[in-house]
């Protein structure tokens, strides 16, 4: 999550890149046409022969896949369909504080507070997240108690107030993340009562979480919590990525036009667009309408996987051995990064900041951390992580390759 917040903060050129391949454009614009659907509909089509629809959200900070969210919770149709939305971002026990706002009598977003100042070091301020939950509160005030929808944490736990030393937050890093994914497949099973066809949900989470079956250069699976329910409990779950732009990994040297530069020796990452621009050529064609589609209904699924495990992934591999479907909600280019929560930081989570930092930035980590951001005092260093920001273009959608 963080790495993306980091590459998603740069702002490059766009690459030159050939124009897609005109008649494979005209295959999917066709199939776009004729087998698109409703994105809401879609999903609820899938809820009916499915347990668990898992969402890729594509990237956290984006506002058009949680504004999609938002609509299809609010859908009279959805608690019908499903009782539980499962987030990756919030720990779980967390859930106190997502249950009181949900339960309570107005609309009151300090409820969340806790739940999100504990979901990082600094806090999770997405609005989108908000807006996302108040949508969830304002569907529930016209359902019964047992139709209710209920939201639930899903993420690791955290422990802060146990965290008093640059020691242990390593130690909480390393052994409370070991088992991040196989946890929370553990933990919608569970609530999913094990699959035993009492209860459906979607779980709303991003790339690395969502592969139903991508396989590495050795043969084995990239194991991660979707993986697990696809080959444990086939048939069961149904995995859907937003169409948003595509991380992009390439050996240094392979790289063409500018990137996000070097992440790790000899590697270097930009953003894409899925095969070779052809999808996003034609959802043009269609006027960039709502749609989803099915990969196995459809070509779309051919396209060659492009992802964060690009470079150790077997040959071969298509975005269908990693999703089953997809939706496109606008033209990628007009994408938004989403506002940023400031009220979250109240005097007594900016006290708490300030013993949270030298164990999340040990050394001289947070000293270089505050010149980053131009702080001079550990204070001015949370003021810069508190402010709020508005809504702005979404800075991976403006490198994009351009289409032509």
């Amino acid at each position: 999550m963080r790495l993306v917040a980091i590459m998603a903060a740069a702002l490059f050129a766009s690459a030159a890149s050939a124009a897609p391949d005109a008649s494979r454009v005209g295959t999917l614009a066709a199939e776009v046409e004729a087998k698109g659907r409703d994105p809401v509909d879609f999903v609820l089509a899938a809820l009916e022969s499915h347990e668990l629809v898992v969402f890729d959200e594509g990237l956290h900070n984006a506002v058009e896949p949680w504004e999609f969210f938002s609509r299809l919770v609010a859908d009279p149709r959805f608690p019908e369909k499903a009782r539980y939305v499962f987030l990756e971002v919030l720990p779980y026990n967390q859930q106190r504080h997502i249950d009181a706002y949900l339960d309570a009598p107005k609309d009151d977003p300090s409820l969340l507070f806790p739940a999100f100042q504990n979901a990082l070091a600094t806090g999770w301020n997405y609005q989108t997240y908000y807006d996302f939950l108040s949508a969830a509160r304002r569907a529930n005030q016209a359902l019964p108690a047992e139709r209710r929808i209920r939201v639930i944490g899903v993420g690791p736990a955290s422990y802060w107030s146990e965290i008093v030393s640059p020691e242990d937050f390593a130690r909480y890093r390393r052994d409370g993340f070991a088992g991040y994914d196989h946890d929370m497949y553990a933990r919608v099973l569970m609530h999913l009562s094990g699959f035993d066809g009492s209860a459906r949900g979607v779980f709303l989470t991003n790339t690395r979480h969502a592969y139903t079956g991508l396989k590495k250069s050795d043969g084995g699976y990239f194991w991660n919590a979707t993986t697990y329910f696809r080959q444990w409990h086939p048939g069961r779950v149904y995995s859907i990525r937003v169409n948003a732009p595509f991380l992009e990994v390439k050996k240094a040297g392979d790289e063409k036009g500018p990137t996000l530069g070097s992440m790790a020796a000899g590697v270097v990452y930009g953003w894409t667009r899925a095969d070779g621009g052809a999808w996003d050529a034609a959802f043009a064609a269609n006027g960039d309408r709502p749609v989803a589609l099915s990969f196995a209904e459809t070509s779309f699924g051919s396209a060659p996987y492009v992802g964060n495990s690009m470079l150790s992934a077997a040959p071969g591999q298509t975005m269908a051995d990693v999703n089953d479907a997809v939706i496109h909600l606008r033209r990628l280019e007009d994408w938004r990064q989403t506002a940023k929560n400031g009220a979250m930081y109240t005097p007594a989570f900016r006290k708490e900041l300030k013993r949270r930092l030298p164990f999340a930035h040990p050394g001289e980590e947070l000293a270089k951390a505050m010149e980053a951001e131009g702080a001079k005092t550990v204070d001015a260093f949370i003021d810069a992580i508190a402010a709020p920001e508005p809504e702005a273009p979404l800075a991976p959608a403006q490198t994009l390759p351009p289409l032509d």
